[in-house]
């Protein structure tokens, strides 16, 4: 349990670390480390932030996501480990859903330079602003220093 939680937290500080450096602009590779994916931003009426963050790590031990959802402020990090073939850019990973007890959502589908596309395949997840169970999340280049207001 405690090496667990160890491992977690090494995790989340490296992640929040990485994203604080700036990014290439290209496909994540073998020899990638970060490459940051997110939707969110700020509703202005609302003063909320409404969307989603991943956070590919390609380490020498393996892949992982740090997966975020923001729905009125960003939830916790959930991290999973993530299967990348960077051939053909298929990606999967589960990661446990926040505030469920112990409920995975399984992710499958496509990284490339741009974006992160896909489905989860058991869960009720839509996208906010077109109702379809596809996800697309912009690759974000460089450090963000603000969110975009919400369409």
């Amino acid at each position: 349990m405690a090496i667990a939680c160890s491992l977690r937290c090494v995790l989340i500080t490296g992640a929040f670390s990485l994203i604080a450096g700036t990014f290439a602009n290209a496909a994540p590779t073998d020899d990638s480390v970060a490459a940051v994916y997110s939707d969110v931003c700020y509703h202005p009426e609302s003063g909320d932030l409404l969307g989603m963050r991943v956070v590919l790590l390609r380490l020498k031990e393996g892949d992982y996501v740090v997966h975020q959802l923001a729905e009125g402020q960003l939830g916790d990090p959930q991290i999973g480990a993530a299967t990348v073939d960077p051939k053909k850019g298929d990606i999967l990973f589960k990661v446990a859903l926040e505030g469920s007890n112990g409920q995975v959502m399984t992710f499958r589908g496509k990284v490339t330079a741009q974006a992160l596309t896909g489905n989860f395949d058991n869960s009720n997840w839509t996208n906010r602003k077109k109702g379809e169970k596809t996800l697309r999340l912009p690759r974000i280049v460089g450090r963000q220093q603000s969110y975009p207001i919400c369409d």
